[in-house]
């Protein structure tokens, strides 16, 4: 089956509303962009992968701030997998791109934790 491709203008709260319901109700729709006027700021929605400086970060929701550089991802859970190939898990992570700055929060639901790693990496 195609899938109907469908584009948001506005991406203020209710643009989450709007993704959720067409998950939901409308199952043949795909998200594929939305729009803002306001450039200061851009979100992503919906399987977000993120790939920097040797990292890949995937969640379900992504907000990056120019005024402070900042990238917060969302989802149950938040995934990022570092150059020496360990994953950190966790419900938020925080990445200040001026300052190379991560944090992640499981906030009370999920537990923060790191596994894996190849061994011979040495950072």
């Amino acid at each position: 089956m195609t899938k109907t491709k469908v584009a948001l203008l506005g991406a203020g709260f209710i643009a989450d509303i709007h993704i959720e319901s067409y998950h939901r109700f409308v199952p043949d729709a795909e998200v594929v962009a939305v729009f803002t006027r306001k450039p200061e700021r851009a979100e992503a929605f919906d399987n977000v992968t993120l790939r920097e400086q040797n990292r890949e970060t995937k969640g379900s929701k992504m907000i990056y701030t120019t005024a402070n550089e900042t990238y917060v991802v969302t989802g149950a859970p938040v995934k990022i997998l570092d150059e020496c190939k360990r994953e950190t898990t966790g419900r938020t992570l925080t990445f200040n791109k001026g300052t190379d700055r991560i944090v992640v929060d499981g906030g009370r639901q999920i537990r923060t934790q790191t596994k894996g790693g190849n061994g011979t990496c040495t950072s």
